[in-house]
């Protein structure tokens, strides 16, 4: 297995198309989170508060999980490919649309349809599960969430720097124009597959409700999601204000931190292996162990740049180790409802997110870096306790 799978050469019999699924998952993924290390910036173009510039990572959060709730069931009855495609255009419109706005309510209606217009990655993961070869699912979608992963991490540094050194607007005017580049890219090189079968849009958003009764996996997996992307985004949602205040480091600074996190990026296609194999119990408390390690971390050096930058590594390979195993596993339940797992898995994990970015806001301007740190440190030893009460479900 190649060492960088979501760049380098796919492992062999793997489709080389995954590789592109990859790079374009992260591509689309970094929409979503961008503003993180630009907040004190945008707050103060937009003279408003941090804590009210402190809600745009929240509300783009909030339109994906709508989105993954309403379009992502669509990929199991549609063509994955004209839905992806569409997707991607209205994010590019939108994007284009938050580089201009000119007040804050504006800029959250347009990061509201950002959000929502960005969920082509969670159809991509289960068409590149569909196109692996047998007994190889969890790596091929996999390689396309260490792309997610790489995407979110490195929009970051793309962020800090273009941010820095140009203003946050340009950031989004280049994000609309990649956007459209894509949109060429993927139309020239996502295979055509046979549509699912035909269903009632009503049935399709009925059948989140009717999978989780069916499959106690998938209410398992749907609940440590939320819980591992609550701890993810305690920490990405409140950094930045962090650093400016502890340390009086600016965008370009907050940005770099994210090549820190690229270890659970790497982590991912590992983490699908193993599952595979049917080791979920290790691939999740390894998981849970890292992110309440992290979190610890972050209280006991939180004056320390060297001690943060671990606790940035730890977190991140454990939230890359946890997201590829929950999406695994839930992989395995239906190979023909994989859309309609991954919706409500996604939609969990999504708004999880969301609830850990409004938390770790929230923490901060309450009682400073300790609460966000407390509040992750409950987020990791509750997905160990939910881990170790389920055991024997998770050993097949």
């Amino acid at each position: 297995m190649s060492s960088i799978p979501s760049v380098g050469a796919p492992p062999a019999g793997m489709p080389k198309a995954i590789r592109v699924m990859a790079a374009a998952a992260g591509v689309i993924g970094a929409n979503i989170h961008y503003s993180q290390p630009l907040l004190p910036v945008i707050a103060v173009s937009l003279a408003v508060e941090p804590s009210l510039a402190g809600l745009l990572p929240a509300i783009t959060q909030l339109g994906f999980a709508l989105s993954l709730l309403l379009l992502l069931p669509l990929a199991d009855s549609i063509d994955r490919r004209r839905l992806i495609l569409a997707t991607v255009g209205v994010a590019a419109i939108a994007l284009f649309a938050q580089s201009l706005a000119p007040t804050l309510p504006l800029v959250l209606v347009a990061a509201f349809v950002v959000g929502a217009a960005s969920v082509a990655p969670q159809i991509l993961s289960p068409f590149a599960a569909t196109i692996s070869p047998p007994g190889r699912e969890g790596q091929g979608s996999g390689m396309v969430l260490s792309g997610i992963l790489l995407g979110v991490l490195l929009s970051k540094v793309l962020a800090g720097v273009v941010g820095g050194a140009v203003g946050w607007r340009w950031l989004y005017g280049g994000a609309a124009v990649a956007m459209v580049v894509l949109v060429v890219v993927l139309w020239r090189t996502l295979p055509v597959l046979p549509s699912g079968l035909p269903q009632r849009f009503r049935e399709l958003l009925a059948s989140p409700v009717v999978l989780l009764r069916a499959h106690p996996s998938l209410r398992l997996h749907s609940a440590l999601g939320a819980l591992v992307s609550a701890a993810f985004m305690l920490f990405w949602s409140s950094y930045a204000l962090q650093l400016f205040d502890e340390f009086g480091f600016g965008p370009l600074v907050a940005g770099l931190f994210g090549i820190a996190g690229i270890a659970g990026s790497l982590l991912a296609p590992l983490a699908g292996r193993l599952v595979d194999e049917g080791r979920a119990v290790l691939t999740l408390s390894l998981a849970s162990a890292l992110i309440v390690l992290a979190f610890a971390l972050m209280w006991l050096g939180q004056s320390s740049v060297i001690m943060l930058i671990v606790a940035i590594l730890l977190l991140d390979a454990g939230v890359g180790i946890a997201h590829s195993s929950n999406q695994a596993r839930i992989f395995r339940v239906d190979p023909l409802k994989r859309g309609r797992l991954n919706s409500v898995y996604m939609f969990s994990y999504f708004t999880g997110g969301a609830v850990g970015s409004i938390a770790g806001v929230a923490a901060y301007g309450a009682v400073g870096w300790v609460g966000v740190c407390v509040a992750g440190l409950v987020a990791g030893c509750a997905i160990a306790l939910l881990v170790t009460l389920n055991r024997g479900r998770m050993r097949f």
